[in-house]
């Protein structure tokens, strides 16, 4: 059995310590964060697709919905008063915090010291890779809902021009047999796009996402 002795201990020289003290490795290079940020970045698709927003000291955020008005010609001699409908509309969406995202995974020093290959980069790689997809799946199954969904710009009792048109479900092709058909993928934008400019929809930063096969 190995003894120790803490009477008169060496001084040791701790290259990883900031001024000779505190933590024995904190200058040590940080690159397992860095690798797992490069790895997620390379791989998300949904990422750069999407409006993102930072949220801080708070648990949600607020988005407000302007409905549409009404324009007509001017009578001269008559007072501008406003719409008497009280168009446009406002509402509101409020939009919840999710948990913290993370995929994890722990490396025993001495594994790593025995590996004849670079164990620690490889694994954050792959948990960049793995929250990049759950990343993914998140967005695209939040446009899937919202494709769904009324818009929360609905007014009762008034007309219709006051209620902003929800989301829309395109089909590719009359049959499911024709969700990879060219012709109906083609069709199938144009359909998209003719339904997103009578919605009002700006062209502006309009995507398509495709399945690769």
């Amino acid at each position: 059995m190995a003894f120790q002795s803490s009477v008169n201990p060496a001084q040791l020289t701790r290259g990883g310590q900031l001024n000779a003290a505190g933590d024995a490795r904190a200058l040590y290079l940080k690159l397992f964060s860095g690798e797992m940020f490069k790895g997620f970045q390379n791989n998300t698709i949904a990422r750069d697709l999407v409006m993102k927003r930072t949220l801080k000291n708070g648990k949600s955020l607020q988005f407000i919905y302007t409905g549409r008005t009404s324009a007509e010609y001017h009578t001269p001699g008559n007072s501008i008063l406003g719409d008497g409908d009280g168009r446009p509309p406002v509402a509101e969406k409020t939009i919840t915090c999710d948990d913290l995202l993370i995929s994890s995974a722990f490396v025993y020093e001495l594994d790593e010291v025995l590996s004849h290959y670079d164990l620690r980069s490889e694994i954050s790689r792959k948990i960049g890779y793995a929250l990049a997809e759950k990343y993914d799946r998140l967005i695209f199954r939040a446009l899937a809902k919202g494709a769904r969904q009324a818009s929360p710009v609905v007014k009762a009792g008034t007309p219709a021009t006051m209620r902003e048109p929800g989301g829309t479900q395109i089909q590719v092709g009359a049959t499911a047999d024709k969700a990879f058909d060219a012709t109906s993928l083609v069709s199938a934008f144009y359909d998209a796009a003719a339904a997103m400019d009578e919605k009002g929809v700006s062209q502006d930063g309009r995507v398509g996402v495709l399945n690769p096969r």
